[in-house]
């Protein structure tokens, strides 16, 4: 009789075990988001976001269920619209107008702005171009490389300089081959990758200059999902506080910072006047900086 009511006690326990898990799950906020399934690159790169959204789901303090969603490479713009359509909830994009008028951006630039540091790939008969550039009106007399609907082509439109677009990454690549352009400005968080990779042997980073403007990768949600921003906003700014979110990014980005080597660069800041608001940009916190004496980088305004 004893034994009896010990397994029937058991089981009475493990289905009330059981019913708390389900309950939880049904409760808990959850989180889809695209995983790149054909570009190394994008898989690499995507790490450090899984990363990150990872850590803001553990500290917003929310019950969870991260689920990874499979797709091939597509441009941002169709994103967006996945996001719209709810196929997933979640992603990580370089922020432009028109994304923060459709979607709910997480003002938290999750890169801290290195999106916005530039340096630039060369042919290697040109490798002297940014030698002796000391302002940005000289920049301006040269041709960049940028992607049609890039966020960072606006940018340079906006500070007039001199663009040839094209549609990939590979054809401007290609373009730099051919010399029909003369630098290709790519991010500190990208150059050194595609660099490693690239198909052509001519091409080579330019040891002298970075271009530097705000910029920002920021979460974006839809529109009428506060619920899923606020709790990955919280979480972001606890993990900014007790300083797990720059642990990240050093382990993630110290690396490519110093192969940057910038305290030997000429800086030259131009302005991006979607992200223009002064509290905003004085949040240390949030923005990549070289942060001692030694890193200290000449700067052209």
């Amino acid at each position: 009789m004893q034994h009896r009511f010990i397994r029937i006690l058991t089981q009475i326990t493990q289905s009330l075990m059981l019913l708390s898990l389900t309950s939880s799950a049904t409760n808990a906020i959850e989180v889809r988001y695209p995983t790149n399934i054909n570009n190394p690159t994008y898989q690499q790169r995507d790490i450090y976001f899984n990363q990150l959204l990872k850590l803001a789901l553990e500290y917003s303090g929310e019950d969870y269920q991260l689920v990874s969603m499979p797709m091939p490479t597509i441009p941002e713009e169709r994103s967006m619209k996945l996001i719209q359509e709810d196929y997933y909830n979640i992603h990580w994009m370089g922020t432009t107008a028109n994304r923060e008028k459709l979607l709910l951006p997480i003002y938290i630039p999750l890169d801290k702005g290195l999106l916005g540091w530039r340096l630039m790939l060369v042919h290697q008969d040109n490798k002297d171009t940014f030698a002796n550039i000391t302002s940005t009106q000289q920049i301006k007399k040269l041709t960049a490389g940028l992607g049609h609907h890039w966020p960072d082509t606006r940018v340079f439109y906006e500070n007039k300089f001199k663009v040839f677009t094209a549609t990939t990454t590979t054809g401007l690549q290609k373009m730099l081959n051919l010399k029909r352009i003369d630098y290709f400005p790519r991010s500190i968080l990208e150059i050194w990758q595609e660099h490693g990779t690239i198909d052509y042997p001519a091409l080579t980073i330019d040891p002298n200059i970075v271009i530097t403007y705000p910029a920002a990768i920021y979460f974006f949600v839809a529109k009428g999902n506060l619920a899923l921003h606020d709790c990955i906003k919280k979480g972001l700014e606890v993990a900014l506080a007790n300083g797990s979110f720059d642990k990240l990014f050093q382990q993630n980005f110290a690396d490519v910072i110093l192969l940057a080597n910038l305290n030997q660069r000429r800086r030259f800041n131009i302005t991006n006047s979607l992200i223009t608001d002064p509290d905003y940009l004085k949040r240390k916190e949030l923005w990549f900086s070289p942060s001692t004496a030694h890193d200290a980088l000449p700067s052209v305004d």
